[in-house]
């Protein structure tokens, strides 16, 4: 297992409580840079597929939980469909 997949099943499962009520994930990464720069934030990138069962997870425990709502202000979240942006995946 890669440390990047250790640190996302960490931190999802810190961060597990669901609220029903999900940040704004952006879907266009030059758009989350341009506003991380502007903002001085940093990016969090969810790489996504409609086919992962782990990342329908993480919608429902992990974006939906009060802990990241509370620091979703810190970070610019950008969801990245690996389906569609196979480019910036790699």
């Amino acid at each position: 297992m890669n440390i990047k997949t250790l640190i996302f099943i960490i931190f999802g499962l810190i961060f597990s409580a669901n609220t029903g009520a999900q940040i704004h994930l952006l879907h266009n990464y030059d758009l989350a840079r341009s506003i991380a720069n502007k903002s001085g934030r940093l990016i969090v990138m969810d790489f996504w597929a409609s086919w992962c069962g782990p990342c329908k997870v993480m919608d429902e425990e992990l974006w939906n939980s009060p802990e990241i709502q509370k620091i979703s202000k810190n970070f610019i979240g950008v969801r990245i469909d690996v389906e569609v942006e196979k480019t910036l995946v790699k």
